[in-house]
C-alpha cells in the first residue's frame, strides 16, 4: 500500500506532498519504492543505507536487508508473512509469519552464513535508536553458521519496520541501529514540534491486480481500501462544515477525469447540515473501500486511472475550509491490470 504525509502550513490550506512510498503490506515491514533508511554501527563506524527498489511480481529489490545483503523481499498484503529470495535463485522462501505465537520459527538458508531457524523471541520489546524509541518492538533470533557473518538477531517495529540488527564477526557482535528514516511520509527521527494540519493517507499498491488466481479457480479483486487521517498541530481548534452527514468520498477516475465508482455510491446519507471539529493536537480518521466496478457492476477495465480521498466539506467564512480553498484531499496514480 501506499502511504502519503502532506504537510499544511497553518496559513494556508495547500497541500504540500511532503513525501511517497507504499505500505497496504506488513505493519512490521511497511517500506516501499521511495522509502529509505540509514542504519549505523554503535559509534557511528560504519553506514548502511537501505533502498528498495521495485521487482517484479509484488517483490521489493533491496540493496541490504537486515544484514543478509542483497535479497528480493515480499511483505504479503493483509498479512503478517514476509518471504525473500537470493539473486540467482528462484525458490521463495518464507523469513517471518510477524502475527504468529512467541517462540513460533522458520527455517531459511540465506547463503553464505544463515542456514538454520528464525524464531520470535520478544514480541513486546521497547528499542532506543539513534532515530527514536520503539515500542511493540518484535525480536527475530536467527542462527548463524559462521563466526565472523551472518545475522543472529533482527527486531522489527510496528509501523515503522526494521530498526536494528545485530551480525556476527570475529572481534564479537556488531549492532546496528536506525538513526534516520523516511518510511511512508514518516521523517524519522520526528521533528520536536509541528505546525499546521498533517495528513496521511494510505493506498493500496499503485498496480492492482483486479483477479486473483488462487488454485484451480478464479476471484475477483472487488474493492480496494483507502483512508486518511487529519492531524490538526495549529494550536486551535479546527473547524469543517458539511451539507450532510458525509464527511468525505474516494473516488477512481478514469484518464478523462470522469469518476468510474465511489465510496458513497449507493450509500445514504441524512440531508443535514453538520459541523466536524478536531481539536488541537486531536486528529480524524476517514476511510472504507471503493468498488472496483462500474455503475452497471462491471469490473473496471484495465488500463490507467486516478484514486482520490477527500473531505466532502464545503467552503465557508469562519471556517478551516475557508472560501476559495481546496478541499483537504490526496491523489495517486492507480493501474488495474488483469491477470491472464
Amino acid at each position: 500500500m501506499n502511504c502519503y504525509r502532506y504537510y499544511i502550513p497553518a496559513c494556508s490550506l495547500l497541500l504540500f506532498a511532503f513525501c511517497m512510498s507504499v505500505s497496504h503490506a506488513s505493519d512490521y515491514l511497511p517500506w516501499q519504492v521511495g522509502d529509505l533508511a540509514t542504519f549505523q554501527t554503535e559509534g557511528a563506524g560504519h553506514e548502511i543505507i537501505i533502498v528498495p527498489q521495485l521487482a517484479n511480481g509484488g517483490w521489493s529489490d533491496y540493496n541490504n536487508f537486515a544484514g543478509f545483503g542483497h535479497l528480493l523481499v515480499l511483505a504479503k498484503d493483509r498479512h503478517e508473512q514476509v518471504y525473500l529470495k537470493q539473486e540467482g535463485n528462484t525458490r521463495r522462501q518464507l523469513f517471518v509469519d510477524f502475527a504468529a505465537a512467541l517462540g513460533a520459527s522458520t527455517s531459511i538458508r540465506i547463503d553464505p552464513c544463515n542456514h538454520g531457524l528464525v524464531v520470535i523471541g520478544n514480541k513486546s520489546e521497547q528499542l532506543v535508536t539513534p532515530a527514536g524509541t520503539f515500542h511493540e518492538v518484535i525480536r527475530l533470533d536467527l542462527t548463524s553458521n559462521c563466526a565472523d557473518g551472518g545475522v543472529s538477531a533482527a527486531w522489527f517495529a510496528r509501523g515503522v519496520g526494521l530498526v536494528q540488527w545485530q551480525q556476527n564477526s570475529i572481534a564479537g557482535p556488531v549492532v546496528y541501529k536506525l538513526v534516520r528514516a523516511r518510511i511512508g511520509g514518516v521523517v524519522l527521527p520526528a521533528p520536536a514540534t509541528r505546525q499546521g494540519v498533517d495528513i496521511t493517507t494510505r493506498f493500496p499498491e499503485p498496480q492492482v491486480w483486479i483477479d486473483v488466481l488462487s488454485g484451480p479457480s478464479t476471484q475477483l479483486r472487488k474493492a480496494v481500501e483507502v483512508a486518511m487521517e487529519v492531524s490538526n498541530h495549529t494550536g486551535e481548534e479546527l473547524h469543517y462544515e458539511f451539507r450532510s452527514s458525509q464527511r468525505f468520498d474516494i473516488s477512481i477516475l478514469d484518464a478523462a477525469g470522469k469518476t468510474v465508482s465511489a465510496w458513497s455510491r449507493g450509500k445514504s446519507f441524512s440531508n443535514v447540515m453538520g459541523t466536524l471539529i478536531i481539536p488541537a493536537t486531536g486528529s480524524e480518521r476517514f476511510g472504507g473501500e471503493v468498488e472496483l466496478s462500474d455503475e452497471a457492476g462491471q469490473p473496471l477495465a484495465a488500463g490507467g486511472y486516478t484514486l482520490k480521498i477527500e473531505l466532502t466539506s464545503m467552503s465557508a467564512d469562519e471556517s478551516s475550509h475557508s472560501l476559495g480553498s481546496a478541499r483537504l484531499s490526496a491523489t495517486m496514480p492507480l493501474e488495474i491490470r488483469w491477470a491472464q
